[in-house]
């Protein structure tokens, strides 16, 4: 058994790759990760194609998709593959006819978010995903606007190993016991109208602090309109083995996200996060599908909009039960388990079809 993986960027962006190659080198299968270098960095055990088109308009984007995709066609022809895993709904697109001709129920598909590529290529994808062995989806809200018609697996954004030690911060004894609590933001901060909301409304405020963590195209715009803010900081880029102990003093972690149909239906690392680390977080209704989750399991605030977080910050603490909420917290991380484990045999029934 050989295996192709083919994912458009580079490896550092995607820490679920791991996921799929930590099972493959455990069953000792022999495979190739194929990678797009976007940003010129070199990295070790993958194939790489070098072109940095991250600042390019859609023109020069989708003519390096064709090269990508040439590069990879070419790869594939070249090596005796039993089976691909292609990760993106935009690469997915760009290979369909090939992957229908030469791969038919010989590959898996990796969704993690939305692509606008899907609205001009309607029919090639409805094929894409018909064809495919399994489609394997990051969030349940993705059905919205998924065919009918297939089976969709979960895999969660979270490291298995992690998610083996979900009682992990349960050890926290005190909550809210600080005057000006923090309300974080970490990982990628792409959305600038959402976080600018949150900053706009607590601008100042002596009873919070705003902590962002992370670099994305929203946070040099970000920082502009906030220099004169006395309780917004911005720390930058971290390293994700840092990732925790940055949050070991939060009181909240920001999930808002804008609405529409890329954020609105999915489920993001830091409602994982949230869980694991026993934080509770700020969700808006609008981000439907995080809101059916923190509904349920009662793992934050929800509001309706930005300018509701003071008032519903001081309602969820005044009726907050920590055994409750720690309780709460487990109980989704266990439906998030099971749904790995029958991701990981998916991947195994994959392997040995």
């Amino acid at each position: 058994m050989k295996i192709a993986l083919l994912f458009p960027n580079n490896k550092y962006t995607a820490p679920y790759l791991k996921y799929y190659t930590d099972i493959l080198k455990k069953q000792e299968v022999e495979f190739d990760l194929y990678t797009w270098n976007r940003f010129n960095t070199e990295e070790e055990e993958c194939i790489a194609f070098n072109s940095n088109s991250s600042k390019r308009n859609p023109i020069s984007l989708i003519v390096d998709y064709i090269n990508f995709k040439k590069f990879i066609i070419k790869n594939l022809k070249n090596n005796n593959y039993d089976s691909i895993i292609v990760f993106s709904c935009q690469l997915g697109i760009f290979l369909q006819p090939f992957l229908k001709k030469k791969f038919k129920d010989k590959y898996i598909l990796d969704i993690r978010d939305y692509s606008k590529t899907i609205d001009y290529f309607k029919i090639r994808f409805k094929k894409l995903i018909s064809n495919a062995s399994k489609v394997f989806i990051s969030s349940e809200g993705f059905k919205e606007w998924l065919p009918k018609e297939k089976e969709y697996v979960m895999s969660h954004n979270i490291d298995s190993q992690i998610l083996s030690n979900n009682d992990i911060a349960t050890s926290k004894k005190e909550y809210f016991t600080r005057k000006s609590l923090n309300i974080d933001t970490i990982g990628a901060i792409r959305d600038f109208e959402s976080n600018m909301n949150i900053i706009n409304t607590l601008k100042n405020n002596e009873n919070f602090y705003l902590n962002f963590y992370g670099e994305g195209n929203a946070t040099s715009l970000l920082r502009r309109n906030s220099e004169n803010i006395n309780n917004v900081y911005f720390h930058g880029y971290y390293k994700k083995k840092d990732e925790l102990p940055l949050l070991k003093d939060t009181d909240f972690i920001n999930i808002i996200l804008n609405d529409n149909i890329q954020s609105k239906f999915l489920t993001s690392n830091r409602l994982y996060l949230s869980a694991l680390l026993k934080i509770p977080c700020i969700i808006i209704e609008k981000n439907i599908e995080q809101f059916k989750i923190v509904q349920k399991y009662n793992l934050g605030v929800i509001v309706t909009s930005s300018n509701e977080i003071p008032l519903k910050i001081k309602e969820f603490i005044a009726s907050f039960n920590q055994t409750e909420y720690i309780k709460n917290c487990i109980l989704f991380l266990d439906k998030v388990k099971k749904d790995q484990e029958i991701f990981n045999q998916n991947i195994l029934n994959f392997i040995n079809k």
